[in-house]
């Protein structure tokens, strides 16, 4: 279904990946984000026009003639207010849809968080699309009443599709991962958590991008949620020891209580400066990447697998370490 696709927050890891992607597969690509963006970081096949999602006007030509939108723009927590959040991610996204259904754009794909689940249901072995949405968190509470929104608007006659990733890597991007694997670079030793019976939900950006294209081609799709994660699963420590291995370093075995750390990550993600500054430091304590670095559950990509869909990046073994060193020596640059 290559066409014409507006591509929000192209100036992020997610949208400069995507919009690379989309012109991989012959779309004439349109990106934007807020006018103070870093809008170089965006191929130059694509066109820039910027805008302010909390602003409806600025949306207008945003979505003029494009054929699908892909909306990957939000605010994280780390110590955003509320008031931001909901400006931002709920806000802003009732704005985009409306400006999308009166352009008569054909297909919406919508990024969306595990996050959404809070602290998941230890009774229920996998997390599938019909899991129970329980947000624990502003940030959470703002994706939670996004998706509502998508929803709404399909009803409305605006096809839309939402995906839902796990922790995403990469290399050459800036995200929550790349914070996490510079905050383990700094450290002497990395500490490998040996008591935490927990998982992690991983996927690799290139996966994803490749899953948003692909759900957008498809009538099928619309009106659908799909979670996009690898084979991987793997225990939280076990995860940490591949990060440790990619940068070079040994690994100290540590206990750390999971309900000490689950009280921080919601403090981290309470919209409070101080939790903010925590969050900071501690990248892995933001409540999105904590709901996927310690799921009390797997989850799996059955869903979209079985309309034919398959990763190049099934399991993080092979994949991740070499994102770790292109992150190592990019930071050290």
């Amino acid at each position: 279904m290559p066409g014409r696709a507006l591509v929000t927050g192209a100036t992020g890891f997610l949208g400069i990946h995507l919009a690379e992607h989309l012109l991989e597969e012959g779309w004439e690509v349109r990106g934007t984000d807020s006018p103070a963006a870093p809008f170089g970081r965006l191929h130059r096949d694509a066109v820039w026009v910027p805008s302010d999602p909390a602003r409806p006007g600025t949306l207008t030509e945003a979505v003029k003639g494009v054929d699908a939108v892909f909306h990957g723009f939000a605010l994280s927590s780390g110590g955003t207010p509320w008031e931001r959040l909901y400006r931002t991610n709920v806000l802003g996204t009732e704005n985009l849809l409306l400006a999308a259904l009166r352009a008569g754009v054909r297909r919406v794909v919508v990024f969306s968080s595990f996050a959404v689940y809070g602290q998941g249901n230890p009774g229920r072995p996998e997390i599938d699309e019909t899991f129970r949405i329980k947000p624990r968190s502003p940030y959470a509470r703002s994706r939670a009443i996004q998706d509502a929104l998508v929803w709404r608007y399909h009803d409305d006659g605006l096809p839309a599709t939402i995906l839902r990733p796990g922790l995403l890597y990469g290399a050459a991007g800036d995200c929550g991962f790349d914070d996490l694997v510079r905050f383990l670079a700094r450290l002497p030793a990395v500490p490998v958590p040996v008591n935490l019976q927990a998982r992690v939900l991983s996927v690799h950006v290139r996966d994803l991008v490749r899953a948003a294209s692909f759900v957008a081609a498809r009538d099928e799709c619309g009106g659908q949620e799909y979670h996009l994660v690898d084979d991987g699963c793997l225990g939280t420590g076990a995860f940490v020891a591949l990060l440790a291995s990619g940068l070079g370093k040994r690994t100290v075995p540590l206990p750390l209580p999971l309900p000490v750390l689950r009280a921080f990550a919601r403090l981290a993600g309470s919209g409070s400066q101080a939790a903010g500054r925590l969050a900071r430091t501690l990248p892995f304590l933001q409540p999105e990447t904590f709901c996927c670095m310690a799921s009390r559950a797997c989850a799996s990509s059955r869903k979209l697998r079985s309309l034919g869909f398959s990763m190049v990046h099934p399991h993080p073994v092979q994949s991740l370490a070499p994102c770790v060193q292109e992150i190592a020596r990019r930071s050290s640059g």
